[in-house]
């Protein structure tokens, strides 16, 4: 019979790292379950990238890291990175410029590549036709196929990707990270990436990470992150978030875009995306429009609340509101925290 635990790709515990005076990891904890992608995300500097290498082997730090139920790191153990059956995927594709794409493929599975295999590859991320060209001949969006390909050639339990999209145009990286899912979706391996673009882990994950200060403060799905975030900083950090002060009192918390329940008393925040907040005209007035950005599919207009407060609601591209109108705004939905003393 199968474990919940047997599904367990990789399971970290406890990872320290420090660099001097800086602390890249405090106390890091994460599971990643067998297939599907996983991103850590989270600011610049917050130890992602850290924490990849460590899982990887080309960093220890205190702690703990099992693969696949086999003990890659702890006290007296380190497990070098060619014996992890990890596969790596780097921010410049640290693909070898006087071997082939067929080469560089081969490379990860030993002295005497499996033609078949590296073939099998290659047709997995549609570059069948191009195994003889050198990388210096193609796209960028092709030497991160090609980098992915190597990683996936020996069969390892992980992939792990270092913001590999970074070095793309914006246009290209759309569609190259799209490329990628179906790629891994196929392939069914289990994948972590990392990355600082919150617009890139919605889109790309079955589950993200959010860390702050080397410690994973939350996972859970796009949807439900956005959601239900666990504190305002993470609200505010994934995707755009206002944070209006209030009172917790008899159930609720009361505030200019309307009354929100909570079991929460004394001081609170109550965290509003602009999406949820409605704009009228000719209701009686609470804001006065400060400014308004139309991007012709929608509109993000900023208000001004009475006591200086301010808010943003996108909304369609109609009606076009213009600085100095006066209108309603009221929230659909919030979320109610704890202020912090």
């Amino acid at each position: 019979m199968t474990s919940a635990t047997d599904r367990l790709t990789i399971r970290a515990r406890g990872l320290t790292k420090t660099y001097g005076d800086v602390v890249a990891l405090d106390h890091f904890n994460l599971d990643v379950w067998e297939g599907g992608l996983m991103t850590l995300l989270g600011p610049s500097g917050c130890g992602k990238t850290t924490a990849l290498r460590v899982i990887a082997g080309f960093e220890g730090a205190e702690g703990t890291v099992h693969i696949k139920g086999r003990q890659m790191l702890g006290p007296e153990v380190f497990v070098p990175p060619e014996r992890r059956n990890v596969g790596m995927v780097f921010q410049d594709y640290a693909l070898f410029p006087h071997m082939s794409v067929a080469g560089n493929v081969g490379y990860g599975l030993g002295r005497d590549p499996d033609p078949s295999r590296v073939g099998e590859v290659l047709e997995l991320v549609g570059l069948s036709p191009l195994g003889d060209r050198m990388p210096g001949e193609l796209s960028g969006g092709q030497q991160q196929r090609v980098a992915l390909a190597r990683a996936l050639a020996p069969s390892p339990d992980v992939i792990l990707l270092d913001e590999p999209f970074s070095n793309l145009d914006a246009a290209l990286r759309d569609r190259v990270r799209r490329e990628m899912k179906v790629i891994l979706a196929e392939a069914r391996t289990t994948a972590v990436l990392v990355t600082h673009d919150q617009e890139e882990a919605l889109a790309t994950s079955d589950l993200v990470a959010v860390m702050y200060r080397g410690r994973v403060v939350q996972v859970d799905t796009p949807a439900d992150l956005y959601s239900n975030p666990a504190d305002p900083w993470v609200a505010e950090f994934l995707g755009d978030a206002d944070v209006l002060p209030a009172t917790g009192h008899r159930g609720y918390a009361d505030t200019p875009l309307g009354r929100f329940r909570t079991a929460l008393r004394g001081p609170v925040v109550v965290v509003v995306r602009p999406e949820d907040v409605q704009l009228s005209m000719g209701e009686a007035p609470n804001a006065v429009v400060a400014h308004s950005e139309f991007f012709g599919h929608d509109q993000l207009v900023t208000v001004a609340l009475g006591g200086g407060a301010r808010v943003r609601s996108r909304i369609g591209p109609r009606p076009k509101y213009q600085p100095g109108d006066g209108v309603r705004a009221r929230a659909l939905q919030a979320r109610v925290f704890a202020a912090r003393s």
